[in-house]
């Protein structure tokens, strides 16, 4: 495929959320009970209102979302969100003194989007609750439209494998994850810019992508690698090989990578540091995984590169009939084997996500026009993505509660603090 060539996009525009399409009677099932109408509208994808309901659940999702105790000890970034919000609210600042306080040396904050919506959010309540709806809706927003883009263009009929691999596209970097805001919701508007720009042809997809990096500042380096992908050679053998010899370096040299990183402004040093320094690797190497927990890891991980060795193999039958498809595959071999390099730095393996985004969006692409038929792969790749899924699915027990299954918007003002899911499940068993 030669350098300048352009992606053809299959379609002329990007799916649109529209709320207006959802009937009087969705709308009310959808109050009753949410989480029995999300469900009717993943079943109903298809159907123009489904999109918007997705979208309405995950707002409500994020207003019933167990971030924990704001004052306690452990738990994840959610609960510092929360602690910022409650003091935010109770010491109210001047605009001024937030944006003084973005991108300071002092103040540690070098990511523009969090600080500014809790501020916001705190100048009328201190009640997290509305914290995290809010964060739920922007990452809902980019999340549901990632999912459209890909789930409108299915014209074959959604088996078993199909339906494994669109649920596990939807839990590369599922809506619990706004535990996690900043990281995550780059992660989804950085896809969303690649959709936009590799699917539809819109230059305007490089843009979104760039605008990552107001949510995360790390998110500077996929944008440069984006943005060097215009200039380079796209040669898929070339990038399948750098993929895969890139997935055997196990060690990398964190003082030459803090070295590497001293061209960055003096805000963004402090967490350079804290990303590359040897204490915080060692933590991070010492973490134990128990039997079922690894043996589910490594089975998404088989998965992803049997398919992407399977598709590459294969690129002949559907890279010349779809060179959007071919695009998004090399893009994703080369922004993949960064991230593959930067897995060895602490917390660097966070950048697999957005890879594995492009490849699993690929593969839901090729089932869903009837490519890649390779029965014995499919056979041996059930139980494996099942695996992958369900303890994907068990990781989001820590942040939900009874309310998100069972629970309605009438409802939930009158709950205290939740207990998380995993809980229950623990004293079951």
């Amino acid at each position: 495929m030669s350098k300048n060539s352009t992606p053809q996009p299959d379609t002329n525009k990007a799916p649109i959320l529209r709320l207006g399409s959802i009937t009087q009677n969705q709308i009310l099932f959808f109050i009753i009970w949410p989480f029995g109408q999300m469900i009717n509208a993943v079943r109903h994808f298809r159907q123009p209102w489904s999109m918007a309901v997705l979208w309405l659940f995950c707002v409500y999702f994020g207003l019933v979302f167990v971030y924990g105790d704001p004052y306690g000890y452990g738990g994840g970034d959610s609960t510092s969100y929360a602690l910022q919000l409650i003091e935010f609210h109770e010491n109210q600042h001047s605009f001024d003194q937030l944006w003084a306080s973005i991108y300071s040396v002092n103040t540690n904050r070098a990511d523009l989007y969090q600080p500014l919506l809790t501020w916001l959010i705190a100048l009328f309540t201190g009640n997290p609750a509305f914290l995290f709806a809010a964060f739920a809706a922007v990452f809902g927003f980019f999340y549901v439209k990632n999912l459209w883009m890909i789930f409108t263009r299915i014209s074959a009929s959604v088996g078993v494998i199909l339906f494994l691999f669109m649920l596990s596209y939807a839990l590369v970097n599922p809506l619990w994850n706004i535990n996690g805001v900043r990281m995550w919701t780059a992660a989804q508007v950085f896809l969303y810019g690649n959709l936009l720009y590799f699917l539809y042809d819109n230059k305007r997809g490089l843009w979104w992508s760039a605008v990552s990096i107001l949510f995360h500042f790390s998110f500077v380096f996929p944008v440069a690698l984006l943005f060097a992908w215009l200039f380079i050679p796209r040669n898929a053998g070339l990038l399948f090989g750098f993929y895969i010899a890139t997935s055997f370096i196990k060690e990398i040299d964190l003082f030459e990578v803090r070295s590497m990183l001293s061209f960055l402004p003096d805000f963004l040093q402090p967490r350079v540091v804290g990303y590359t320094s040897e204490v915080y690797a060692e933590g991070l190497a010492t973490r134990t995984f128990a039997f079922h927990e690894a043996l589910a890891i490594n089975a998404g991980r088989w998965v992803t590169y049997a398919w992407i060795i399977f598709a590459f193999i294969k690129r002949q039958e559907w890279m010349n009939s779809h060179k959007t498809y071919g695009h998004i595959f090399m893009f994703a071999l080369f922004l993949g084997g960064f991230a593959n390099i930067a897995s060895n730095v602490p917390s660097g393996g966070r950048f697999v996500v957005l890879s594995n985004s492009l490849f699993y969006a690929l593969f839901v692409l090729l089932l869903g026009k009837n490519y890649l038929r390779l029965y014995w792969l499919k056979l041996i790749t059930v139980p494996l993505l099942a695996l992958s899924i369900v303890f994907k699915i068990r990781m989001s027990f820590d942040y939900i509660g009874f309310l998100t299954v069972a629970g309605n918007p009438l409802l939930a003002p009158f709950f205290g603090e939740q207990t998380p899911l995993i809980d229950f499940v623990k004293d079951i068993f």
